[in-house]
């Protein structure tokens, strides 16, 4: 169990402060050089339930990080998801489903294959606003994704 000042140092730390200045803010320090102040930062650092108790707070941001960024990834996927399959103008679908082709199959020889085949109806027209061509007549291609 760690006292009070101890924790307040592992909070300072692991929110980015200098052990130095960590120290400072925990422990009464006015009276101190700043040389002593570093070394019992130091000391206090190497502590090993201090240490400990430092890294898991590092592990614990880590982890609230990397579900922020999924959470974000899986956000852009259903808003790309919505324009690529909703209604809407046929560049802004093509530029979705390339976009989502891009995140999730660029590798993939038949989704390279469905967005050739998309760009060429585009560009003889079909998908233009000088013809009215319903997207069902095109949900062959777009069934494959």
């Amino acid at each position: 169990m760690l006292t009070a000042k101890q924790t307040k140092f592992v909070e300072e730390v692991s929110e980015g402060s200098s052990q130095s200045n960590a120290y400072r803010k925990a422990y009464d320090t006015p009276q101190m050089e700043p040389k002593t102040v570093w070394e019992e930062s130091s000391r206090l650092r190497r502590h090993p339930k201090v240490a400990a108790r430092i890294i898991e707070l590092e592990a614990e941001k880590a982890y609230r990080q990397r579900i922020q960024a999924l959470s974000r990834e899986e956000r852009i996927l259903k808003e790309l998801e919505a324009v690529a399959f909703g209604e809407g103008p046929v560049s802004a679908k093509l530029k979705a489903i390339e976009l989502l082709g891009k995140i999730n199959l660029e590798g993939d020889p038949e989704f390279r294959e469905l967005v050739s085949e998309i760009s060429a109806l585009q560009k003889k027209q079909l998908w233009g606003d000088r013809r009215k061509t319903s997207l069902h007549e095109y949900g062959a291609v777009l069934s494959i994704i």
